[in-house]
């Protein structure tokens, strides 16, 4: 190791770059070791002290497209692994791919990281990387306990885990699809369900969002038509985010839909839908980010954003040349699209 000290709980979250011995010269831990407590114990067991040389780049350090991709491959990669064993390795995703999404949902690097997402490619794994990370997101926003805040990234990056036993075929088809094959579809919540269940070490709350996450406030959703006071919280959280990625990611069969039209469309069409108080948390905390942004208004104006408005942020106040609009008291203007995140 360097003489360059790194005090162990100053790194908890990074990953080791290189293969950690002990003084027999026995392998302690694998390169790309995560670190946490277990991590953190056994190196302060053997006096191993690490150094900035011995880390990976910390997600400051780093891009954040290389950040996606690696989580988008640690996503696929235990994907994988439970389509090849039926097993789902709850311990190794909590050491792994939860740690880094639960970091990044802590603001870092938010709107970058949600544009990065978007790509088509790896779509499955994206979406699910994407509602992990806002899910824990909206829960850090609820102010829900750590724990709790866990169990949604959890839940979230499971929460298609049903569409495992999707044909390819239907999930792949780069248009839109027919009705029997739509009732295909509808079928992974319950699938995605049965196989959680059938561990032994499930979290049923977690199993519970993959069976609720298309289940809406008024009973419109599946595949139950439960209304809202039957669902669980995460499922209701996790409906939100569920939604809002799909909607801002790139499909086979369409492009992406611009970050301010979604955040338009959920406003005006999802109340009654979704829970109205994570829906108006999500929007205002989301527009917080987009506060000094340049604008293209629908007249053609260009503007930027000043300030919200408390009881409707998708239609905030903007400074334009000619002066303020506040859009709230505005019904036929609107943002068009962002110039600039």
């Amino acid at each position: 190791m360097s003489k360059s000290k790194k005090n162990l709980d100053t790194i908890a979250g990074r990953r080791i770059n290189k293969n950690i011995y002990n003084s027999h010269h026995a392998l302690l831990l694998p390169a790309a070791s995560l670190i946490n407590e277990k991590v953190i114990r056994v190196l302060a067991d053997h006096q191993i002290q690490l150094s900035d040389e011995d880390l990976e780049p910390s997600p400051s350090q780093r891009s954040m497209e290389q950040i996606v991709d690696q989580s988008v491959l640690e996503v696929k990669q235990i994907f994988a692994e439970i389509e090849h064993t039926g097993h789902i390795p709850f311990d190794k995703i909590k050491q792994t791919i939860l740690p880094t999404l639960c970091g990044l949902s802590k603001d870092f690097g938010l709107i970058g990281f949600m544009l990065n997402l978007q790509k088509a490619d790896d779509y499955t794994y994206r979406h699910s990387a994407g509602v992990s990370m806002m899910a824990a997101m909206i829960g850090g926003w609820l102010n829900l306990p750590e724990a709790e805040i866990s169990r949604l990234a959890m839940a979230g990056l499971l929460h298609d885990l049903g569409k495992l036993y999707i044909s390819p075929t239907i999930l792949q088809k780069p248009g839109r699809l027919d009705p029997e094959e739509y009732e295909e579809i509808k079928r992974h919540p319950q699938l995605g369900y049965d196989c959680l269940m059938r561990q032994p070490d499930v979290d049923e709350r977690v199993a519970l969002v993959a069976l609720q996450h298309h289940e809406r406030e008024d009973g419109s959703g599946y595949p139950f038509g439960i209304i809202g006071l039957k669902m669980d919280l995460m499922s209701k959280i996790v409906a939100i985010a569920d939604v809002f990625h799909a909607m801002t990611s790139q499909r086979l069969y369409r492009k992406e839909l611009p970050l301010y039209e979604v955040l338009r469309k959920m406003w005006l069409h999802a109340y009654g839908a979704m829970d109205p108080h994570i829906l108006h948390c999500f929007m205002e905390k989301l527009m917080i980010f987009l506060i000094g942004c340049e604008v293209l208004l629908s007249d053609g104006r260009t503007g930027r954003i000043v300030l919200l408005n408390d009881r409707n942020p998708v239609n905030p106040l903007v400074e334009t040349q000619a002066g303020f609009i506040d859009l709230s008291k505005e019904p036929a203007l609107f943002i068009e699209k962002l110039m600039k995140v």
